[in-house]
C-alpha cells in the first residue's frame, strides 16, 4: 500500500485537521434524497446532475457519512443476480443511473421521464468544480500511484483552487478489518468532505459499504473515472454514450480484460429486460381476461333458473363471509377455460377498436422527448379542436438512442396501420435530418390510402435552404415529394412560407405560428433588473459561447448582474469557458428545466437572451415574451416575424459579442426601455400566438380538409389555399 502526499498550490499540507464541532453537529441533520425506483430488484435513484451535485455538496459540507454509487448495466445485473450485493446496494443513499440502458429501463418500466444519465466521470468533474468553489477537501482512493499522480495533475490544472487533501493506492487484495480501520482514520484525519473510490465494481461497492459508518464524508464509487480523467484510458465518443454503446468502445479498447465481462453481462441484461417485459405485459393481459371471465361467472352464479338476477344472499345458503372463497373457486375455473376465452377476447377487442372514431392522427415526437416539436404538440393537445376532432398522438420517438427511436417509430407505424381505416386526416410534425426519414413512411401510408395529409415543418430556414438548394440527395428527394404532394404544408411564419414556395412552388402552404401558454395564476416575482436568462440547448449553434463572451463587459457596467444558462448539452465546455473568463460567481447552470422550475426562472428573470445561429420560432422566446421579459435575440428563422427591433425586443447579428453586450447593458441600465419592450412583447404574442388564436386556425384547417375529403373522396390534394 502506498500513500502519496501532495501539497495544494497554497502550500498547505495535505493532511488537515478533522472537521469542526459545527460540522460534526450538522452531520446528523437529515438530507432529502431523490426518489428511488425498482429495476430488477435494485433501487435506482431518478435524479439529475444538478440535483446530485447539490445534495452531495450539502452532505460534504456537513461531513455526513454518505455512500453513493454510479450504477451502469454491470452493477444492475450483479445486483439482480446476487441477493447479498443487492441488499447492500439498496442501502446506499444514492444510486445514480450511469448509462443509457439503465435510464431507458427507468423510463420504460417506471415512467419517470428521466432525460439524462448521471455518469461517474462527469459527476466527478462537476463535484470537483463545486468543491474548489466551496473549499471542500477531496480524497482520491484507488488505481495505481502513476495514475493518481496524473489524475491530481489534471484536476489541479482544471481547478487550481481544488484542495486534494490525500491520495491512496490500495493493494489489489482485500483489506483486513484492521486495515479498514486505518484507512478510515487516514481519511477522517485528512478532513476530506468527498472521497472518490475507483477500485472497480463490485469491489468498490463492498469497500464503501464496509466503511459506511467509519468515514465521516461522502464516499462515491466512480469506477473508471480515475483513468478517464487522468488520460490513461480514452472515454467513448459522445455519440456512443448517447446511443448506449459505451460498452462496445470499452470492449474494443480492452478486449482481453473486458470482453467476457461485457458479453455475458449484456446477455444477462437483455434476458432480464425480456423477462420483465413479458412479466408486465402478461400480467396485464391475464388480469384483464381473468377479471372479465370472473365477472361473467359471478353474474351467472347470481342468476336463478328463470334468468332473473338475485340479490346477494338470496337463494344461497352461504354467508357473506364466504364470498372470497367463492371468488377464488371462480378464478380457478376461469384459468381452466382461459384458452377458450382468448379468441372471444380478441374478437371483443377488435369490435371495440372498430367502434372508436378517430378523425386525425397526430404524428410526432412524444412528450418525453426534449425539444420544441413535442412542446408544440403538447400545447395543441390543450386546444378544443383536439377533442372535437378525436385526435390520437402517435409518438415516433421519446428520447433515447437511435435504435430506441427506430423501434418507437416502428411501433407507431404499426398503430397507424391499425387506425388508418377510421382516419380522415394525418397531421405530420417533422424537422429535417433523421426526423424526415422517420416521418416519410407515415406520409406514404396516408397518401396510398387517399387520406388527407398536413406536413408541419418545424426546421429552421438555413438548414432547409442548404438541403433544398444543395446537391441531389435522398433527403432532398423525400422532402420535395412530401411538400409537393401534401394537402397542406404548415410554415411557422410568413417569411418561412415564402422560402418553402421558392424551393417547391407547387406546395400548398399555410401559416400556423407556434403557440404559447402560461400556467394559470402565473405572476412575475420581484424582478430586480439584474437577471439575464438563457433557456436553450448549450451548443455552439445556439450561440451560448458568444453570450458568455459578452458577460465580462456587462459586469463592468452592471457588476451585480447574474446570468442563468438553463439547458442540456455541452455543460462541461461551458463551465470551462466560464472559468477561463473568471466569471464563475455571475453564471449559473441549473441544467435542463421544465415544469415549475422553468416557470420559476421565467418569473424571476428580467431579460431573455437567445443569440442563436439557427432557429425556427422558439417556444422559449414566445413564453418569455408572454411572461413579460425583454428579449435580446438574433434575426434567424421565423424570429423576425415575431420580434421587431426596437419595438418589442432587440435584434443583434449572430456572433456579434459586442452587440450582445451593448444590448444587455442598455436593458439593464434603462428600466423604462425594459418595461416598454416587455409590454409590447406580451401584446404581440397574445395577439398572434395565444392558444385561442391557434385553436381557431387549427380547427379551420382540419374542417376545410375534412369537408373537402367528404365532397371529393380520394382527391383532397386538389384543394389550394
Amino acid at each position: 500500500m502506498s500513500l502519496i502526499d501532495i501539497r495544494p498550490p497554497e502550500g498547505k499540507t495535505i493532511l488537515l485537521p478533522a472537521s469542526t464541532p459545527d460540522s460534526a453537529r450538522d452531520a446528523h441533520q437529515p438530507t432529502s434524497w431523490p426518489e428511488k425506483h425498482d429495476i430488477f430488484g435494485v433501487k435506482i435513484s431518478a435524479t439529475t446532475y444538478a440535483e446530485v451535485i447539490d445534495v452531495l455538496i450539502q452532505s460534504a459540507k456537513r461531513r455526513r457519512p454518505t455512500i453513493v454509487d454510479f450504477a451502469p448495466v454491470s452493477v444492475l445485473v450483479e445486483g439482480a443476480q446476487n441477493p447479498i450485493f443487492r441488499s447492500k446496494l439498496n442501502c446506499f443513499d444514492l444510486v445514480c443511473p450511469d448509462g443509457q440502458p439503465v435510464r431507458w429501463c427507468l423510463n420504460h418500466f417506471q415512467k419517470v421521464g428521466l432525460r439524462e444519465t448521471v455518469c461517474g466521470t462527469t459527476a466527478t468533474l462537476l463535484l470537483c468544480e463545486r468543491a474548489a468553489q466551496d473549499e471542500i477537501g477531496i480524497y482520491l482512493y484507488g488505481s495505481t500511484p502513476e495514475t493518481l499522480q496524473k489524475l491530481q495533475t489534471n484536476l489541479l490544472s482544471r481547478f487550481p483552487r481544488l484542495r486534494i487533501v490525500g491520495t491512496e493506492s490500495p493493494p489489489f487484495s482485500s483489506l483486513s478489518p484492521g486495515e479498514h480501520e486505518r484507512v478510515a482514520d487516514r481519511i477522517n484525519g485528512s478532513g476530506a468532505g468527498l472521497v472518490f473510490v475507483g477500485i472497480g465494481s463490485p469491489k468498490q461497492e463492498n469497500f464503501v459499504w464496509e466503511q459506511r459508518s467509519r468515514i465521516r464524508a461522502v464516499q462515491l464509487c466512480v469506477g473508471a473515472a480515475f483513468d478517464f480523467i487522468a488520460g490513461t484510458k480514452r472515454r467513448a465518443p459522445r455519440w456512443m454514450q448517447d446511443s448506449g454503446l459505451e460498452w462496445m468502445h470499452r470492449v474494443c479498447s480492452e478486449p482481453v480484460r473486458l470482453g467476457k465481462r461485457y458479453t455475458l453481462g449484456n446477455a444477462r441484461f437483455v434476458t432480464l429486460v425480456l423477462r420483465e417485459l413479458l412479466r408486465s405485459s402478461g400480467y396485464c393481459i391475464m388480469r384483464s381476461i381473468l377479471g372479465s371471465v370472473a365477472r361473467q361467472d359471478i353474474m351467472a352464479t347470481n342468476t336463478d333458473v328463470g334468468g332473473r338476477r338475485s340479490k346477494p344472499g338470496m337463494n344461497s345458503t352461504k354467508s357473506p363471509g364466504q364470498l372470497p372463497n367463492d371468488r377464488l373457486k371462480v378464478m380457478k375455473g376461469s384459468a381452466g377455460r382461459l384458452l377458450q376465452r382468448l379468441g372471444a377476447g380478441r374478437r371483443l377487442r377488435r369490435r371495440a377498436l372498430k367502434s372508436r372514431d378517430c378523425s386525425v392522427l397526430i404524428v410526432g415526437p412524444g412528450p418525453m422527448s426534449q425539444g420544441g416539436i413535442s412542446a408544440v404538440v403538447a400545447m395543441h393537445k390543450n386546444c378544443s379542436c383536439w377533442d372535437s376532432q378525436n385526435c390520437i398522438w402517435l409518438e415516433t420517438m421519446n428520447g433515447g438512442s437511435g435504435v430506441t427511436k427506430l423501434v418507437t417509430a416502428v411501433i407507431a407505424f404499426g398503430r397507424a396501420v391499425m387506425l388508418l381505416p377510421r382516419t380522415r386526416l394525418m397531421h405530420i410534425h417533422m424537422a429535417l435530418g433523421a426526423s424526415l426519414f422517420r416521418k416519410f413512411p407515415f406520409f406514404a401510408l396516408a397518401r396510398t390510402f387517399n387520406k388527407a395529409t398536413v406536413v408541419h415543418l418545424h426546421d429552421f430556414d438555413s438548414r432547409f435552404n442548404s438541403l433544398m438548394g444543395g446537391p441531389p440527395s435522398l433527403g432532398r428527394t423525400l422532402c420535395a415529394l412530401m411538400l409537393r404532394h401534401a394537402d397542406r404544408v404548415v410554415a411557422l411564419s410568413r417569411s418561412w412560407e415564402q422560402i418553402i414556395l421558392r424551393h417547391v412552388p407547387a406546395a400548398r402552404t399555410c401559416c400556423l405560428p407556434n403557440p404559447y401558454w402560461l400556467p394559470p395564476g402565473f405572476q412575475p416575482a420581484n424582478r430586480t433588473g439584474r437577471s439575464v436568462l438563457y433557456l436553450n440547448r448549450i451548443e455552439s449553434r445556439k450561440g451560448y459561447e458568444h453570450l458568455l463572451g459578452a458577460v465580462p463587459e456587462v459586469l463592468k457596467h452592471c457588476p451585480r448582474t447574474t446570468f442563468v444558462l438553463a439547458g442540456h448539452g455541452d455543460v462541461v465546455s461551458a463551465r470551462r469557458i466560464v472559468a477561463s473568463l473568471g466569471i464563475e460567481r455571475a453564471v449559473e447552470f441549473p441544467g435542463w428545466v421544465e415544469g415549475d422550475r422553468k416557470w420559476r426562472l421565467l418569473a424571476e428573470a428580467d431579460i431573455l437572451c437567445l443569440p442563436s445561429f439557427a432557429e425556427g420560432v422558439p417556444i422559449t422566446l414566445l413564453e418569455a415574451m408572454g411572461a413579460g421579459l425583454a428579449v435580446v435575440t438574433t434575426p434567424v428563422g421565423g424570429i423576425p416575424d415575431v420580434v421587431r427591433d426596437g419595438e418589442n425586443g432587440i435584434l443583434v447579428q449572430s456572433g456579434d459579442v459586442t452587440g450582445i453586450a451593448e444590448s444587455l447593458i442598455r436593458l439593464l441600465t434603462d428600466a423604462d426601455l425594459r418595461g416598454r419592450l416587455s409590454d409590447a412583447g406580451r401584446r404581440t404574442v397574445e395577439k398572434m400566438n395565444s392558444l385561442p388564436v391557434i385553436d381557431k386556425t387549427l380547427k379551420n384547417l382540419y374542417a376545410e380538409l375534412e369537408e373537402a375529403a367528404l365532397i371529393h373522396p380520394g382527391r383532397v390534394n386538389t384543394i389550394r389555399s
